[in-house]
């Protein structure tokens, strides 16, 4: 007796687990490389600076000449402005207070530099009463806020964007939304390249999450992120 059995569906569904599992794998390995380039500039780079830094103010208070002591206030001011900047590189790579705070605290201060460097407000309401997920759960949740928020900082023409992040009884979500410009998310051109908004759809999928992204010329884009709580286990 001969049986056919048709494996199609089994092999589709092996094949999309597969591909699940070299996603996660692939992301991993970026955030956490991502993590040792923000901790080496951090510790390593910024360190060095700092004592630079000190080594130049201390020529200030001997008795050089005044071309030098030009010289000496001239590099002090190009060091510090270098400083800054590896700083805000360590953060964006990853943020430390992400791992050691959670996203609370991540989102408030990668707001404040938003605010600071952009002149955007972003009005952020948390209700998530200290709670915290897993690393996967909240890097997701970081790296989708943080694409919505530079979307609506390059497309939008805004002043002021809206976060909110909570959790309810089965998920936990995110709501990033402006009131700018908008687009048609049907068109086959929308600004940009799209793949921000793939990237983020993608990530979204690998902790179980769905994205859903509304849009409407000159009223505004809402980004939409839910996770099932069975996803998020501490």
């Amino acid at each position: 007796m001969l049986i056919l059995r048709d494996l199609t569906n089994p092999i589709m569904t092996q094949q999309m687990l597969n591909r699940n599992t070299m996603m996660k794998s692939i992301i991993k390995a970026q955030e956490d490389e991502r993590k040792r380039i923000s901790r080496e500039l951090h510790d390593s780079v910024a360190q060095e600076l700092i004592s630079s830094l000190v080594d130049l103010r201390v020529l200030k208070y001997l008795n050089v000449q005044e071309e030098a002591l030009q010289k000496i206030q001239q590099t002090e001011a190009s060091l510090t402005r270098l400083l800054e900047q590896i700083r805000n590189l360590s953060v964006e790579l990853r943020p430390a207070s992400l791992d050691d705070l959670g996203l609370d605290a991540a989102f408030r201060s990668h707001f404040k530099w938003i605010e600071k460097n952009y002149g955007v407000v972003v009005r952020f309401v948390a209700e998530l009463g200290g709670q915290r997920f897993n690393s996967e759960v909240e890097t997701v949740v970081y790296r989708v806020c943080q694409e919505s928020v530079l979307n609506a900082l390059k497309y939008a023409n805004v002043d002021e964007i809206d976060v909110r992040l909570f959790a309810s009884e089965h998920t936990l979500e995110l709501v990033v939304s402006d009131q700018g410009c908008g687009f048609n998310v049907n068109a086959n051109d929308p600004k940009g390249t799209g793949l921000g908004i793939y990237g983020m759809k993608e990530r979204a999928e690998l902790v179980g999450g769905e994205i859903t992204v509304t849009s409407q010329r000159g009223k505004g884009t809402t980004v939409h992120l839910r996770i099932p709580l069975a996803a998020v286990t501490p």
